[in-house]
């Protein structure tokens, strides 16, 4: 019993074992059957017994390989997405996004992908403080077959040309969106200036007029009043210092005069 148990505990150590047996992505092997290479080489990191299990599944038009994995700390995904790449470049494919898109016919060929289980729809069943990822591979039987354009239209794929055209349409979005927040700063900023303005000639023409002022690195405000103007200049009868977060009043604070620029000052 004993020879059993130790024989048992020896096969499942050699399935987590880490062996990294590099994957590849040569001309000979299709992308899902790279996937599963690169699962299984536990390259990707450490790998639960579930990889055991892991295996490729077709339907009618497509082959799929999708696993979930825990992540060792010296791994990212884009080890994969760099073989994908690759892979692409060899099929006479571009990628565009997570899809191998042919720069002939501008078809999908294959859809590839490493991330969250979210972004791969995969569980990994990880335990403590792995992280998760995922594996998501597919690729059609036959092709040019009319059922995996469909499929590949459902996972928004586009046409290196629409994609190209999207990318066009998104910067000249964005650049419309930037000048419109930059003539809005403009707007902002102008009637701020027209504001400070009709302010100072206010304080310049009437004695009395109740004025604050703001310190936003001591968090004082000033309350007080104008006492006097002479060229420009209004002498301010400072009257009261109070922190604005609590609104309570700065202890010890003596009522002062002092001449300062109008515009320097707000009314109150």
């Amino acid at each position: 019993m004993k020879k059993v148990l130790t024989a048992l505990l020896t096969t499942l150590m050699a399935g987590c074992a880490y062996s990294p047996a590099p994957p590849t992505a040569n001309s000979d092997a299709s992308i899902v059957d790279t996937a599963k290479h690169f699962y299984e080489s536990s390259e990707a990191g450490w790998i639960s017994i579930s990889r055991m299990q892991a295996d490729i599944h077709e339907d009618e038009y497509a082959r799929f390989f999708r696993q979930g994995y825990c992540l060792r700390d010296n791994f990212e995904p884009s080890d994969f997405t760099k073989i994908a790449q690759k892979k692409c470049q060899q099929d006479g494919g571009t990628m565009i996004g997570s899809w191998c898109a042919s720069r002939d016919t501008g078809h999908p060929i294959f859809f590839a992908r490493a991330g969250s289980p979210d972004a791969t729809g995969t569980e990994s069943g990880c335990s403590g403080y792995f992280r998760q990822a995922g594996i998501l591979a597919m690729e059609p039987r036959f092709e040019g077959d009319p059922q995996w354009l469909a499929l590949a239209e459902t996972w928004d794929y586009k046409t290196p040309s629409e994609a190209a055209e999207a990318e066009r349409l998104a910067a000249k979005k964005e650049e419309r969106l930037r000048q419109e927040a930059q003539e809005t700063y403009e707007r902002a900023r102008e009637e701020e200036k027209r504001r400070n303005q009709r302010e100072a000639k206010t304080m310049l023409n009437n004695v009395g007029t109740p004025i604050c002022q703001i310190n936003s690195d001591t968090h004082v405000r000033y309350r007080g009043q104008v006492d006097d103007m002479r060229d420009g200049m209004i002498r301010v009868h400072i009257l009261q210092a109070s922190d604005f977060r609590t609104n309570s009043r700065i202890r010890g604070f003596e009522p002062l005069y002092l001449w300062a620029d109008p515009h320097t000052w707000e009314l109150c």
